[in-house]
């Protein structure tokens, strides 16, 4: 075992990743022998690997998330102009929560990097019961700022409601010592407001430029989805009542089987070298990374410490 310690700026990526990046090719460079392989493990080498992953990957998913959010607006509301108007609000909000992340919290990690899929998806909605709404007012007619206006006054509690009923689930995670979670609730839980300010503002502002649709009878939305109530809960409340109480209380009892995992190494990705080979180190009776040394002031008093952490069932050996 090599231990190995990264030159530079240790809060930052790079320093580690060009540490790997050498070592690795130190050991292409090694005459090939039987059973030699060179890895790198420790904390510094798992959370860079994990992180350049994490990058890469929120990335995508937030691009896959937006495109499809982007394809069902464009069936749902079926005006281009208008679409460009959703999703340029959008967009701005998610910069707005973006640039809040930065002045409150300073960095991301791997958890709240997903703020920015969490976001699209939450706060689409707005967007969409707003945009609706004005639809359904020109259908009946009205000018595009009579339209905005009623719409507003129609859905603007609503909203206003949605948006501080999530936010306040997002602010319930601040009070937590674990940063990353907290962080999360500050980032998303101001984000779901901000977006709301969007779809407040710049939207009804980008409708009244021109982007509200056709100035003609625009379509009806979602003439082929119009997805409607199911009536058996009017006419059978007793028994609906009934199945979903059953369905509650045996999902009660099943939470007796709900355990909680200590393990972190559980939540790291499985496919990064590091976590490979720390999972090895980790099974290695005599080379596991997870020791404790114990001081004591003589050597008697180290042989009874020796002895109750033996009995142990969680202690392999005593050195």
């Amino acid at each position: 075992l090599l231990f190995v310690r990264p030159a530079g700026d240790l809060t930052q990526l790079e320093p580690v990743l060009e540490a790997i990046t050498a070592i690795r090719a130190m050991g292409r460079e090694l005459t090939p022998r039987p059973g030699l392989r060179v890895r790198i493990t420790g904390d510094r080498a798992v959370h860079s690997e994990e992180m350049s992953l994490v990058v890469g990957e929120v990335t995508m998913s937030a691009s896959l998330s937006l495109i499809l959010v982007t394809l069902i607006l464009l069936v749902c509301l079926q005006s281009f102009r208008l679409l460009i108007a959703t999703v340029a609000t959008l967009l701005v909000g998610l910069t707005w929560t973006a640039g809040l992340a930065g002045l409150t919290v300073g960095h991301l990690n791997a958890l709240t990097s997903a703020f920015a899929v969490i976001y699209i998806g939450l706060a689409v909605d707005f967007g969409i019961h707003l945009g609706l709404g004005y639809l359904e007012q020109r259908r009946y007619g009205k000018a595009p700022p009579l339209a905005l206006r009623v719409t507003s006054k129609k859905t603007g509690n609503s909203l206003f409601l949605c948006a501080l009923t999530t936010a306040i689930g997002f602010y319930a995670f601040i009070p937590t010592s674990y940063t990353a979670v907290a962080d999360m609730g500050i980032i998303s839980g101001t984000g779901v407001l901000l977006g709301l300010l969007a779809t407040l503002t710049l939207y009804p502002a980008l409708i009244a430029l021109g982007l509200g649709g056709s100035t003609g009878a625009p379509k009806p939305a979602l003439p082929r989805l119009e997805i409607r109530l199911p009536t058996y809960p009017i006419r059978h409340p007793r028994a609906v009542c009934g199945v979903a109480g059953a369905v509650t209380l045996a999902c009660g009892v099943l939470l007796a089987w709900v355990r909680f995992d200590i393990n972190p190494m559980h939540v790291r990705d499985p496919r990064v070298e590091s976590v490979q080979a720390l999972k090895d180190l980790l099974h290695d009776d005599e080379r596991s990374a997870w020791t404790i040394e114990v001081l004591t002031q003589d050597l008697d008093e180290a042989r009874e410490v020796a002895a109750s952490l033996e009995a142990l069932e969680g202690v392999h050996h005593v050195n």
